[in-house]
């Protein structure tokens, strides 16, 4: 999956009045965006190459404020994780994108908008600094832009269109957006060997048996794969906020309708082996929770180990 953020130039005026407030409306881009890569989005907010030199409030730019002093360390180090993504949007080298752009113009209240049109183009996350009060013109989790392009395929005529860009500009928004970013994923998986591939990219906190790849090159794109990446993107989620515990015993908060086999079908002689796999260790054990999964009787199986969460 490729859903990087990219900021919109546009939020960072009006200039904040002082420093003071410059920094936090800088710390209310910073707590957005942790949310969002809480949510799967990449860890970059793409940028124009001049924007370390943008004023955020009289005199003082956006590199006066990554060197400030009284900016905690690790604040410091995300940021630069965030902002360290090449190229810059101006020096974009990914040829249909650098193509569409030449083509295109963006406009937002008829006020040239290169980040909000970069963001439309990648199929992108838009990133806005939050002001206080909020300004209004940020305060939706979907940005209509006006895009005039040459049409090469008919008579390169200029046409014009309005256009629909993902933004956020607060943590809400990004809650509102877990339908469209789960969808983004779903349609950027192309088979289960490609889901295989990026098993650790979409689901860094799950390990899977070797015996889930030979399953999944059996599926191919559609209802089932969509269905397995759903389930597994819940418990992904679950996952990462598992601090503690006994999985067993977190009844009210188990993801995608997770339930527990029978005993009666653990001790059959039949069904009982077919839950046993071979875990990442070389250990044989028994998967006794499992999640089902649309079409067919494919499921995804779960190992309870009986062991708290360290």
């Amino acid at each position: 999956m490729d859903i990087d953020m990219v900021l919109n130039e546009l939020s960072l005026s009006p200039l904040a009045r002082d420093k003071q407030t410059a920094r936090q409306r800088m710390l209310n881009l910073l707590d957005t965006a942790n949310m969002a890569t809480d949510h799967h989005i990449n860890k970059a907010i793409r940028v124009y190459g001049q924007f370390y030199n943008t004023e955020i409030s009289p005199g003082y730019s956006v590199y006066d404020w990554l060197i400030n002093n009284d900016l905690d360390p690790d604040e410091r180090q995300l940021l630069g994780e965030y902002l360290r993504k090449k190229p810059f949007l101006d020096n974009w080298q990914d040829t249909p994108i650098k193509d569409e752009k030449l083509l295109s113009d963006f406009f937002y209240n008829e006020e040239p908008a290169e980040g909000l049109g970069f963001a439309f183009m990648l199929r992108s996350l838009a990133l806005s600094v939050r002001y206080e009060p909020p300004d209004p013109r940020w305060e939706s989790s979907s940005i209509t832009l006006k895009r005039t392009w040459i049409d090469k395929e008919d008579d390169n005529r200029l046409k014009p269109e309005e256009v629909q860009v993902v933004h956020a500009s607060k943590v809400e928004h990004i809650q509102e957006l877990i339908p469209w970013i789960e969808e983004r994923i779903k349609t950027s998986v192309r088979h289960g060997n490609d889901l295989w591939q990026r098993k650790e990219e979409l689901f860094p906190n799950l390990e899977f048996c070797e015996d889930v790849r030979k399953q999944l090159r059996e599926v191919h794109y559609g209802i089932k794969l969509e269905s397995i990446i759903t389930r597994l993107l819940q418990l992904q989620d679950y996952c990462k906020k598992w601090k503690s515990g006994n999985f067993s015993i977190i009844t009210r908060r188990r993801p995608g309708d997770t339930r527990q086999e029978s005993r009666e079908t653990l001790n059959h002689k039949i069904y009982g082996p077919m839950r046993i796999f071979r875990c990442p260790d070389g250990e044989d054990r028994t998967f006794s929770w499992h999640m089902s999964v649309e079409c067919d009787s494919f499921r995804v199986n779960l190992l309870d180990t009986g062991q708290e969460k360290r």
